[in-house]
C-alpha cells in the first residue's frame, strides 16, 4: 500500500511540473547576424552577381583581367576601378573588345589614384574632387562637441533598433536620410520610369564636351551622348565606340553588396545588362610586379641601378700588373712519378698493365737461352724457365699467367718471381 501511495505522489508531482513548464514555456526564434561570409568578403559584388544569376544571366566574377576579356563580344563587363587597366596592351585589348560590340561599365578611380589612368585619359574623362557642403561641415563641427549621456544612449538604442530591422526596412530608413539634391536621376530610352541613384559625394566626372561650344567633330566621336548627375556634379556618362559602348560611374559602391538594395541601384544594373547574356565583374586585380611599377614610376632608378651594376662588374673584373706565370720550385723524383702512376693504375683496376711489361720482356729474352721456346707448350716453357731461374714451376706459372692479382701480397710475389726470371735470362 505504501508503494502505491509513493507512486501516486510521484506521478502527481511529475504532472504538476509538466503543467507548470508548458504553462510558462514560450518558444521564440532569434536571428543573429554572423557577418559576411568568406565569399562575400572576397567578392564585394557577390549580391549583384547572385541577382543577375537569378535573372538568367551568366555571371563571372574574377580578379584577373585576362579571364574576363576572353568572354563573348556582346557581353557586359564591369570594372570596379578604372586603374585596373594599367598597361597599353590591356587598354588596346579592351578597346578592341568594345569596338566588337562589348559594353564596358567602369567606375572611375579617385583623383588620388587616377594619375596616369589610361582608360579615362583615352576618353578624355576627368575625375574631380567635390568639396564638402555647408551642411556636412556643420555636421563635422557638431561631431567635435562632446555629447551628453542621454544623447549617447539614444544613439545606442537607435543602432540596436537598426540591427533588429530586416534589410528592406533598413534600406527604407537609409533612403529617407538622403536629400533630393544628393540623388542622380537617370532616364533611359524605352524606359518610362526615372531611376534614382545615390552616388558618393566625394567625386564627380567631367568631359570637355560638356563645356564645348564648337564643332562635335573635334572629339573624333569620343564624346558622351548621355550624362547625368546631381547638384554636386556629373556622376554618370556614356560614350559610344563603334559597335560597343562605355558607361562610366563616379562611384563603384552603388553595386557593392551593402548598397545594391538601396534606391534603384539593382534596377540600374538590370537595365544596363538588358541586352547581354553574359556579365563579367572585375572586382580586383593582381598587384603589378615590382619591375612594372618601377618602369612606370621610377625609370631613373632602373637606369642608375644598371649603371651601378656595370661599374661594379668592371671593378671586380679588372686585374693589376702583368700576368705572372706560376713557378713550382719543388720537383718530384722519377721514383715518385713511377709510384704515383702505379698507384693510379692499381686503384683504377688496370693491374694487368703493371705485370704485362715484365711478362712480355721475359717472353722476348727466353728464346735466346732456350732453343725453340716459342714452339713449346706452356707447361714445357714453365719447366725451361724453372731450370734456368731456379724457381718452382708453380711459381713461374702463377707469375706468367696472372693478369689480375687480388691482393698486394700476390702482386709483390709475382713481381719478385718475374724479376728473378729476367735476371737469370
Amino acid at each position: 500500500m505504501g508503494n502505491k501511495k509513493s507512486l501516486f505522489l510521484f506521478l502527481s508531482l511529475l504532472a504538476l511540473g509538466l503543467y507548470i513548464f508548458f504553462a510558462l514555456f514560450e518558444s521564440y526564434e532569434e536571428m543573429q547576424d554572423a557577418g559576411w561570409s568568406r565569399a562575400a568578403l572576397r567578392n564585394p559584388y557577390l549580391a549583384a552577381e547572385q541577382l543577375l544569376g537569378q535573372e538568367g544571366l551568366t555571371v563571372q566574377s574574377e580578379n584577373r583581367f585576362e579571364k574576363l576579356i576572353q568572354g563573348p563580344e556582346n557581353s557586359t563587363l564591369f570594372i570596379s576601378n578604372s586603374n585596373h587597366v594599367f598597361s597599353s596592351k590591356r587598354l588596346d585589348a579592351l578597346l578592341q573588345w568594345i569596338k566588337n560590340g562589348g559594353h564596358l561599365i567602369a567606375a572611375a578611380a579617385p583623383p588620388s589614384e587616377n594619375d596616369g589612368d589610361r582608360l579615362l585619359d583615352y576618353f578624355s574623362i576627368e575625375v574631380r574632387k567635390v568639396g564638402e557642403t555647408s551642411n556636412a561641415a556643420a555636421e563635422n563641427e557638431a561631431a567635435k562637441v562632446p555629447k551628453k549621456l542621454s544623447e549617447q544612449l539614444r544613439e545606442l538604442n537607435e543602432k540596436i533598433k537598426q540591427r533588429a530591422l530586416n534589410e528592406q526596412e533598413r534600406a527604407i530608413r537609409f533612403e529617407k536620410t538622403v536629400h533630393e539634391h544628393e540623388r542622380t536621376a537617370l532616364v533611359f530610352e524605352g524606359l518610362d520610369v526615372t531611376l534614382n541613384i545615390h552616388f558618393s559625394a566625394k567625386h564627380s566626372l567631367h568631359h570637355p564636351y560638356l563645356d564645348w561650344e564648337g564643332d562635335e567633330a573635334d572629339f573624333k566621336g569620343l564624346r558622351p551622348f548621355y550624362a547625368a548627375g546631381d547638384a554636386r556634379g556629373t556622376h554618370f556618362m556614356q560614350i559610344r565606340l563603334e559597335k560597343g559602348m562605355l558607361s562610366v560611374f563616379s562611384d563603384a559602391s552603388i553595386w557593392r553588396s551593402e548598397n545594391v538594395g538601396h534606391f534603384d541601384h539593382a534596377y540600374l544594373l538590370r537595365v544596363l545588362t538588358a541586352h547581354s547574356k553574359h556579365f563579367g565583374i572585375l572586382y580586383g586585380l593582381n598587384m603589378p610586379s615590382l619591375v612594372t611599377l618601377m618602369r612606370r614610376h621610377f625609370p631613373e632608378l632602373i637606369f642608375s641601378s644598371v649603371l651601378w651594376l656595370a661599374a661594379w662588374l668592371r671593378y671586380r673584373g679588372q686585374r693589376f700588373g702583368p700576368v705572372r706565370k706560376m713557378q713550382i720550385a719543388v720537383r718530384r723524383s722519377m721514383a715518385e712519378h713511377v709510384f704515383a702512376a702505379a698507384a693510379y693504375l692499381w686503384r683504377g683496376g688496370w693491374k694487368s698493365q703493371l705485370l704485362l711489361p715484365l711478362q712480355k720482356e721475359i717472353e722476348a729474352r727466353a728464346p735466346r737461352i732456350l732453343p725453340a721456346f716459342s714452339n713449346l707448350e706452356k707447361a714445357a716453357r714453365d719447366e725451361g724457365l724453372s731450370l734456368t731461374s731456379g724457381q718452382s714451376p708453380e711459381a713461374i706459372k702463377k707469375a706468367m699467367r696472372t693478369t689480375d692479382p687480388q691482393t698486394e701480397e700476390d702482386f709483390v710475389e709475382a713481381v719478385q718471381c718475374l724479376q728473378k726470371i729476367r735476371s737469370a735470362l
